[in-house]
């Protein structure tokens, strides 16, 4: 339906694969028509990240589309979690995503600066030091999942 939408709108749209780990679920999107994918190695040891997301990108490449990869960790599951907690340890290193990046090619990429999936309990606090220090060797857009629970 989304596709279909896509195509009929006079407004130019995209549709997006969402926080995806599979790579013959991210093909058959492309070959769909999706514009978009988010290839997710967040879980993976860091070669192993980089791996996936270069192949999905090699994917996406071939048909246009562009590519979002999380580098960190983003405690809690959307829409369930009520008390996750961002822990330093897993949030995103410049140093890292400069290399992750550079060796991968994504046109975009998710950080975890302290935001969480779901709600929690008190305000979410963002290491907004580290999301300047990510801006500032990151050529590509940064994105930020996990924001329900952040203060105006």
């Amino acid at each position: 339906m989304a596709l279909d939408a896509a195509d009929h709108s006079p407004a130019p749209l995209g549709v997006h694969l969402d926080h995806c780990r599979d790579l013959d679920e991210i093909t058959a999107c492309l070959e769909a028509g999706y514009t978009s994918v988010m290839v997710d190695g967040s879980h993976l040891p860091f070669a192993e990240n980089i791996a996936l997301t270069t192949e999905a990108v090699r994917r996406a490449r071939d048909h246009g589309a562009w590519v979002e990869a999380e580098l960190g960790a983003l405690p809690g599951d959307e829409g369930v979690s009520t008390d996750a907690v961002a822990q330093a340890a897993a949030m995103t290193d410049p140093r890292h995503a400069a290399h992750f990046v550079a060796a991968t090619g994504v046109d975009a990429l998710a950080v975890a600066v302290g935001n969480v999936h779901g709600f929690t309990k008190e305000p979410v606090r963002l290491d907004l030091d580290r999301l300047a220090a990510l801006h500032d060797v990151v050529p590509v857009p940064l994105v930020l999942h996990g924001a329900s629970g952040l203060p105006d």
